[in-house]
């Protein structure tokens, strides 16, 4: 007889085969979003770190880095300046960095800057 049409085993071969396909390029995917997602938020940490150092160069009077002091710096300050834009500091949802702050610790000859949750200036 010729029918035309799949065999039980063809079928079964067939989505055998595309089943191993998706359990193998679906992980990788979604590994590939994960990681894209991590590295928006490092730069967009890296932005509002960068721009929390052009705020405190700009301000040698107010932030002296030679009495190993803490300073904090609030997204509020770096955006009503001109620092940064709203939808930088808000990162991937709304107000997901509006109450962090910026850490500014002088060490006598430079500053050293962290992105934190509480800040308490010295």
């Amino acid at each position: 007889m010729n029918k035309k049409g799949f065999t039980l085993i063809e079928l079964l071969g067939t989505l055998i085969i595309i089943t191993l396909l998706i359990v193998l390029i679906v992980p990788k995917i979604l590994n590939w979003f994960n990681n894209s997602n991590v590295k928006y938020r490092e730069l967009n940490e890296g932005l509002i770190i960068e721009a929390a150092r052009l705020y405190v160069d700009e301000r040698p009077n107010t932030y002296d880095k030679n009495n190993n002091r803490v300073y904090c710096i609030t997204m509020q300050e770096l955006i009503d300046n001109g620092y940064l834009e709203e939808e930088n500091a808000n990162g991937f949802d709304k107000n997901s960095y509006m109450d962090s702050k910026v850490q500014v610790v002088g060490n006598g000859s430079f500053f050293d800057y962290y992105l934190v949750d509480t800040c308490t200036p010295q």
